[in-house]
């Protein structure tokens, strides 16, 4: 994709390899049935063909150049989420040098799947097209493309007691996705960079696209009664501690010399919750524990009539996670202190 374009990374004289895998139902559905006769594994197809690719890398990199001992894997958004997967899985781990995270989404259970409710939601889905799990595999791409799309669209029934984020998110199954990543700690000997944007929640609810100049989401709520529902419906808490939230984040934003007009505060709770809370939380104890961690913001605005920075910003969209290789290398630096403009 020219979105993803490699080539200001090979201008500074490194080798850039990008990598497809596997995507929605047919990377992320799960099921007993499922199971890999070679390996045992149900799940997380889209983390193994992610894993098998970096593989590659490490064994072919000096055919095109790069040191197969001086691999950086980046990865943005979910891209995010796999390189911390593989960063703390054994396996994967012995192929990479050095990391680089923008903007990684959690995998932690309600929002994403148990392998449990994994497996009923694939039973569920295998239902709506008259066929069991393992008769997923006959139907065409795009069918079963479109049948799970409608089906994530559906609420969730009420013996699911997980799923109520990303439904196809990489599944804690102990094999190749070994745990929640942000409650894991990271290799001591692992220079990693993490990076949000200055306004993440602007993707989820508040995006223009710059091209057309269309609202991509739902309008933003304009008084603090319609934002203090959104608040509370959300994230399932009282009204009147929805409200001290808002108050927290007003006084913040207005010492900040911030907008803080409920939609403002909207952009700023939703986009904390879903990204910045557990990455900042996660790159402090990283910090405390020694390990060669650097922070950054991103901080670059959409152009008009788009605005502010959204998550995946950089690209637009969300994008795999990417290897390079170098043949150049860098000393680690003693840690830094990170900091954030909120806290």
């Amino acid at each position: 994709m020219p979105l993803m374009d490699g080539h200001a990374l090979e201008k500074l004289g490194v080798v850039v390899v990008t990598v497809n895998f596997r995507l929605g139902a047919l990377g992320g559905l799960s099921h007993p049935s499922f199971a890999d006769s070679a390996t045992g594994g149900s799940a997380n197809w889209q983390l193994q063909d992610q894993m098998a690719a970096l593989q590659w890398v490490h064994e072919n990199a000096a055919a095109f150049g790069g040191d197969p001992d001086n691999i950086c894997l980046v990865g943005q958004s979910a891209g995010g989420t796999s390189v911390a997967l593989m960063a703390q899985n054994p396996a994967s781990r012995k192929y990479i040098r050095k990391a680089v995270l923008l903007s990684p989404g959690n995998n932690s259970a309600p929002g994403t799947f148990t392998l449990k409710d994994a497996a009923a939601y694939t039973e569920l889905l295998a239902t709506s097209l008259n066929t069991m799990p393992t008769g997923l595999r006959d139907i065409p791409a795009a069918t079963l493309h479109a049948a799970e799309l409608a089906l994530n669209a559906l609420p969730l029934p009420s013996t699911f007691t997980s799923g109520y984020g990303a439904k196809l998110a990489p599944i804690v199954d102990r094999q190749f996705c070994l745990s929640d990543w942000t409650q894991t700690p990271w290799p001591s000997d692992l220079p990693v960079i993490f990076t949000t944007t200055l306004t993440e929640g602007i993707f989820f609810v508040d995006l223009i696209d710059p091209a057309s100049g269309k609202a991509l989401t739902a309008p933003l709520p304009q008084s603090d009664i319609q934002l203090n529902a959104y608040v509370a419906g959300t994230f399932g808490i009282s009204s009147t501690t929805s409200q001290q939230l808002i108050d927290a984040y007003r006084q913040a934003a207005v010492q900040d010399g911030r907008a803080n007009a409920a939609g403002d505060i909207w952009v700023e709770i939703f986009g904390d919750n879903v990204i910045r809370r557990h990455t900042l939380s996660y790159v402090g104890r990283l910090a405390t524990d020694g390990v060669d961690v650097r922070f950054g913001t991103y901080a670059h605005a959409l152009k008009a009539p788009g605005h502010g920075v959204p998550h995946v910003r950089s690209y637009r969209s969300c994008s795999a996670p990417s290897v390079s290789t170098t043949t150049r290398t860098r000393s680690a630096r003693a840690p830094q202190k990170c900091n954030s403009r909120r806290h």
